[in-house]
């Protein structure tokens, strides 16, 4: 179960780790969204599925910029922040619990360390020029694509990887499944589990804030390829938005 749900989390987190770099340095966002390591931390505290649905999420909504020009580095920037957590959380569950690496790994897992890796996207600063923000569209726009592109993959091997050990462990019974993520699970199982869920409902309404189309290719390839590598491909269909002002050319 706790391999499930933690795997659950990660595979979520990749679009997201994309879109939150993306929203964040866009030009004419404003507000909470464009502090990145604050929700970090504050996700902590106080869990993914209470901080990217409750508050990252109004955060974009009144505060982000859904066509503003971004720098061309900051979607490849969303990727780099994710390798690390990523490699701690297969560290937890294949070394031996009883090591020190094992310790090391849960310990900057669970602390404020990776939360401060946002500090990176301030070496992709928003653009502020007119003729930067013309000069950068291509190369913005492929940069968004490619990324994507890498987190859906990641995000398809970690689906793949999480429906072969469940299929491995309770065969096809799905009482089993729910078993062991909830009705029998361990009370630290059940808040992941919560956290997936609270993580994959933000994922849903933030494709539907980028179009009602987005959100049904989403949900469609939901199933088939996962909830991370489905709004991955989703996205990398979509133009990614990038509108040089008008009133400043």
């Amino acid at each position: 179960g706790g391999l499930l749900t933690w795997g659950g989390v990660m595979i979520v987190s990749f679009p997201f780790s994309v879109a939150s770099a993306v929203e964040a340095g866009r030009h004419g966002a404003k507000g909470p969204v464009r502090y990145s390591v604050a929700m970090g931390l504050l996700a902590q505290v106080l869990g993914v599925c209470v901080v990217m649905p409750a508050i990252w999420i109004p955060s974009f909504v009144f505060g982000g910029s859904l066509d503003g020009p971004f720098h061309p580095q900051r979607p490849m920037a969303g990727v780099y922040t994710s390798i690390p957590a990523t490699l701690l959380a297969i560290g937890i569950f294949v070394l031996d619990p009883t090591t020190a690496a094992w310790r090391n790994c849960a310990g900057i897992l669970g602390g404020p360390l990776l939360a401060l890796l946002p500090l990176v996207y301030y070496l992709s600063p928003t653009p502020t020029s007119t003729m930067e923000m013309a000069k950068n569209q291509s190369a913005a726009r492929e940069s968004y694509k490619r990324a994507f592109l890498y987190m859906a993959i990641l995000s398809l091997v970690g689906w793949v990887t999480l429906v072969y050990v469940a299929y491995t462990v309770h065969g096809v019974d799905a009482e089993a499944v729910a078993n062991g993520l909830w009705f029998q699970a361990h009370p630290a199982v059940k808040f992941m589990t919560i956290d997936t869920t609270g993580f994959f409902i933000a994922t849903l309404i933030y494709a539907y804030l980028q179009s009602v189309s987005l959100l049904l290719k989403t949900l469609l390839l939901t199933p088939v390829v996962g909830p991370g590598a489905a709004l991955c491909l989703a996205m990398m269909e979509a133009e990614a938005p990038y509108q040089v002002p008008k009133e400043k050319q």
